[in-house]
């Protein structure tokens, strides 16, 4: 658990020091520590203080919905975001929408649908697809959702 707990806040560390330099680019200064995200370390200390299965799970829990509300923040955000999201998986070795139980659900209810219909539904799933190393999608699905956004992506 504790291995998962480490995953996870290695990917908080990881956007934390991307907002900070963003913030120093854009204003010249150092941003308030206190206004973004704890470094991941205080998530592994909070369990190290309690390794308990409970705590586990909650900090789990806590830092699963970190990645969801935080994946929804970027929503829409463009090539920085995109940039963001690719130096994230090659600096962690994992996706960060993956976490976040999103691309799943939106891979779904796209093949149910049968067409892509925005930009940014195309961009998260180039997430998916572009990731040689994704399992969350069955061959024939992946293939699918890639005919999909290739049809989305003639359209524009």
């Amino acid at each position: 658990m504790r291995l998962e707990i480490a995953r996870l806040a290695s990917g908080v560390d990881v956007y934390r020091d991307w907002v900070i330099q963003a913030y120093r680019a854009a204003h010249g200064t150092d941003p308030d520590l206190n206004q973004i995200v704890e470094p991941g370390q205080s998530f592994l200390d909070m369990f190290d203080q309690n390794p308990s299965v409970s705590a586990g799970d909650y900090l789990l829990r806590d830092l699963r919905m970190w990645y969801s509300v935080t994946a929804d923040e970027m929503h829409g955000g463009g090539s920085d975001i995109d940039a963001f999201l690719t130096h994230f998986r090659a600096e962690t070795g994992f996706d960060f929408l993956e976490e976040t139980g999103l691309l799943p659900k939106l891979a779904a209810k796209v093949l149910k649908r049968g067409h892509v219909t925005s930009t940014q539904e195309w961009r998260m799933l180039r997430e998916l697809t572009d990731h040689s190393g994704q399992t969350t999608l069955a061959p024939a699905d992946l293939a699918r959702l890639s005919s999909l956004m290739a049809r989305f992506e003639a359209a524009q």
